[in-house]
């Protein structure tokens, strides 16, 4: 490895799992199921997570739809999702003007900051 570029390494041990979210927690930064570290010069310098997270996104009908239409929408995506994933928690998209937005947490989600959502163009 040559000093100052990177090295990017998948994580396939509890203690490599352990020592990048204690990297980030000394950092101010929690980690969403990273799956490689990040070194530089032999030190943990970040993550990132690739196709580690079931990203779950659904549309319900504003008129033709309820809230309990949409809750079982969600389930289902969940269930799939982590069939799909292992059983790994998953990630929905929702627009904070959506009715569904304040039940999320209720839902069994953890809002995760306000992020800006980036889709590469094809």
């Amino acid at each position: 490895m040559i000093n100052g570029f990177i090295n990017v390494k998948p994580i396939i041990t509890k203690a490599a799992l352990d020592a990048v979210q204690a990297a980030a927690a000394e950092d101010s930064h929690t980690l969403l199921c990273p799956t490689h570290i990040v070194f530089r010069d032999g030190e943990i310098i970040g993550s990132m997570s690739v196709i580690a997270i079931p990203l779950v996104n659904i549309w319900a009908h504003s008129q033709k739809s309820n809230v309990r239409n949409t809750v079982e929408i969600i389930n289902a995506a969940r269930n799939i999702g982590r069939q799909k994933n292992n059983g790994l928690p998953v990630v929905t998209i929702c627009a904070p003007i959506s009715p569904i937005s304040p039940l999320m947490p209720k839902l069994g989600f953890t809002k995760y900051g306000d992020t800006t959502i980036y889709l590469e163009d094809n």
